[in-house]
């Protein structure tokens, strides 16, 4: 279930099926409804409801009078197209808060990432949350669910270098180069990252704290180290 006439445009753009529409006209602003059509499959179903109805029916407020219902997709970590050149993933373990899953996803679509790959137990990358918080872009970014016994496997094949943000780690961030094709591995912000990815990384790093804080949202620093690996892929270029 998707809600919002962007969210449902960049499910289409992406090629997710929209097998159904709900929209409600009092509220829906009539050239975007035409915008809409022009991209509809001609056999998605579309439902007319009022105003009191789609209250009932939207998660949440201000949706611009449009719910759309799409396939879901589930990608397969061996079917992923790698470049020639670099590639970025960023693992997930065991991560709890569908916001966070959201707003990392708009991290993965701005610095186009590969994949995001999710191990263990965690949320769902079809959420309402985490659709709302990704505005669209869950859409744009391939998920994976998959094991982390099976990821490490991929990794080797690939040449993929695993970097593993946890503690104790006695490696700054700043102090490695990420060059190639990089996975940085995060753990849910309560319980860290569990042995498995500390063991098997090839490096262990922390990002500096200078503050009182010990650590960042993890959605945050996500970001920090995704347009890291992009700045020091845009200078090797350069080179």
């Amino acid at each position: 279930m998707v809600e919002g006439l962007k969210e449902c445009i960049r499910g289409i753009d992406s090629a997710f099926l929209c097998r159904e529409v709900i929209l409600c006209e009092d509220i829906l602003d009539k050239a975007l409804q035409q915008e809409l059509f022009r991209k509809l499959d001609p056999e998605c179903e579309v439902y007319t409801v009022s105003k009191q109805i789609y209250a009932k029916l939207a998660y949440r407020e201000d949706t611009e009078g449009l719910i759309a219902v799409f396939e879901k997709k589930q990608n397969d970590l061996d079917a992923l197209v790698l470049n020639k050149g670099s590639n970025y993933f960023i693992i997930l373990e065991n991560l709890e808060k569908p916001g966070n899953l959201g707003a990392i996803l708009r991290t993965a679509d701005a610095v186009k990432a590969n994949a995001i790959i999710l191990t263990g137990s965690g949320t769902d990358q079809y959420n309402p949350n985490v659709i709302r918080a990704s505005l669209g872009t869950v859409f744009s970014v391939p998920v994976i669910k998959t094991q982390n016994e099976k990821v490490l496997e991929w990794a080797k094949k690939n040449n993929i270098s695993l970097y593993s943000a946890a503690l104790p780690a006695f490696k700054n961030f700043y102090d490695f180069e990420m060059s190639g094709s990089t996975a940085c591995i995060f753990g849910a912000e309560d319980t860290g990252l569990t042995d498995y990815w500390i063991k098997n990384a090839d490096i262990t790093f922390t990002l500096p704290m200078n503050g009182i804080a010990d650590s960042l949202n993890l959605s945050v620093s996500v970001a920090v180290v995704s347009y890291e690996f992009i700045r020091q892929q845009q200078v090797h270029k350069k080179l």
